[in-house]
């Protein structure tokens, strides 16, 4: 196995490692023969939760020269109408970003902010204090920034 190819399986295993520590998927592995089989369509093979909304399709690419459009329409073609696209990417002395559909994001995170405060959601939101915004939207400029720059 060449360099790269090894580099994108550590990859690949990098991310099943996380669904694992988070919690999210206990049983998520490394796709075998990732990407060489049209049945084994994900890099990641999830156990798929009846908790989690959706089935995800993941991909996974370690490369220096990012193709953000290339590597989406390929997610996108692997997945039925019943499955979610997810494109993680990394370039080297960079961080590890996810791409998904601004739909899912929108979904996952008003998931989190009912389970968080249920029915004193708005009350809840009227809590939160400046400072706390503020180091949100500096972490989202950084982030916009660090994709920015992977993209030039």
């Amino acid at each position: 196995m060449n360099k790269a190819k090894q580099k994108g399986s550590k990859y690949e295993r990098d991310i099943a490692k996380m669904y694992v520590d988070y919690g999210i998927d206990k049983k998520a592995t490394r796709m075998p023969l990732s990407g060489a089989d049209v049945y084994l369509k994900s890099d990641i093979r999830h156990a798929h939760d009846q908790a989690i909304p959706f089935r995800f399709i993941d991909e996974c690419k370690r490369q220096e020269k990012i193709s953000v459009d290339k590597w989406w329409r390929q997610v996108k073609s692997a997945c039925t109408e019943f499955e979610e696209p997810v494109l993680h990417f990394k370039k080297s002395h960079f961080d590890s970003l996810t791409v998904i559909k601004t739909e899912t994001f929108m979904t996952l995170l008003k998931t989190i902010m009912d389970l968080s405060y249920g029915e004193q959601r708005e009350e809840k939101r009227q809590e939160w204090d400046n400072r706390q915004a503020e180091n949100k939207l500096r972490m989202i400029k950084d982030l916009s920034n660090q994709v920015i720059k992977l993209i030039k």
